[in-house]
């Protein structure tokens, strides 16, 4: 017996292409639906991770870089920075250019900073390291970050320099980094993607539910929920597409966020008219049938009226004839005939 039941790829295809079949994933156990959407989000955490991974490494070559060829000698302890020289230069890599600016000469109420930062808003990405303080602007954070050396806590790691840092990341093994960022990450992306998506299919499988009362289609809130998960494929895989290309090349498309929250909508609401439609059609093709079927019945009982007739002539006549043959052989004259 031929197995039916798509696979998780065939799903995905049929819930983009052919919407007829929503009809069908509505009828089936509402966990399957369920396990389909734990994978749908899955595979878009890890897509996603991926290229923060990649995005991450890419980063911390650079950063690395420019740490080790940029950044001058340096003490660090008890929360004051003291660097040899002052610092203000601009560093380019691939689609990506940081600002950094050291001066340990000033603190933070130093009138000079305003300039500093004056400066380093012409920059999508920047640092400046003060005495007391380091100032953080980084692409895609809202506005620029301070923090004070003694709010970041690292006072009790002892005194700090260039060269110990250096040594310490060149005996870091940055794979394990990698691996051990890249698991933190898809376990934060699925969470939130997870919550999120969840909470977005709900109100999808509302608006089909109401959609449904409105065309007068019988259908529970399980079953417009079931197909609410397939109607946000396209959507999240828009986003798997997306994101990525946003994060590693800053590719913005800028009316992305309402495309990718309506396509759902429009997805559930063709679903359910075109069910609405098959099923007055398959009402239609029952009343034919129905119509046929009485035809073909009234056909068989004349058929069979007349076949009674027909057999009750016979015995009729059979009854007739062993008459007129009994009388005969009683001697006895024929009806209508004469002595």
């Amino acid at each position: 017996m031929e197995n039916t039941k798509p696979n998780f790829f065939k799903r995905i295809k049929l819930a983009i292409f052919n919407v007829e079949k929503y009809q069908e994933f509505a009828l089936e156990k509402p966990n399957i639906a369920f396990k389909y959407f734990i994978k749908l989000i899955l595979v878009l955490a890890i897509i996603i991770s991926l290229s923060a991974v990649y995005k991450f490494a890419s980063l911390s070559e650079f950063f690395i870089d420019a740490f080790k060829n940029d950044f001058p000698e340096f003490t660090f302890s008890n929360n004051t920075l003291v660097a040899d020289e002052v610092i203000n230069t601009v560093r380019e890599g691939k689609q990506i250019e940081l600002s950094m600016i050291v001066d340990t000469q000033i603190e933070s109420s130093d009138e000079k900073v305003n300039e500093y930062i004056i400066e380093l808003n012409k920059h999508e990405n920047g640092v400046i390291f003060l005495k007391d303080k380091v100032i953080i602007q980084l692409e895609g954070l809202v506005g620029q970050s301070s923090f004070s050396y003694e709010e970041l806590n690292v006072n009790g790691l002892g005194e700090i320099t260039k060269q110990s840092i250096m040594e310490t990341l060149n005996n870091t093994n940055m794979g394990v980094l990698y691996v051990s960022f890249f698991i933190s990450i898809l376990l934060y992306m699925f969470m939130l993607y997870i919550i999120s998506t969840a909470i977005e299919t709900v109100l999808i499988g509302v608006i089909g539910f109401l959609t449904a009362k409105i065309v007068r289609l019988n259908l529970k809130f399980t079953q417009t929920l079931s197909m609410a998960v397939y109607a946000i494929t396209l959507s999240v895989l828009l986003n798997a597409i997306y994101t990525p290309i946003r994060l590693l090349l800053g590719f913005n498309i800028e009316y992305f966020s309402i495309m990718y929250t309506l396509i759902p909508y429009i997805y559930i609401i063709t679903a359910i008219l075109m069910t609405r439609s098959e099923l007055i059609k398959q009402q239609i093709e029952i009343g034919k049938i129905e119509k046929v079927q009485k035809e073909v019945k009234e056909e068989l009982d004349e058929e069979k009226r007349k076949e009674i007739e027909r057999e009750n002539q016979k015995r009729k006549e059979k009854k007739e004839e062993k008459e007129r043959q009994q009388k005969k052989n009683n001697g006895e004259q024929p009806e209508g005939s004469e002595a």
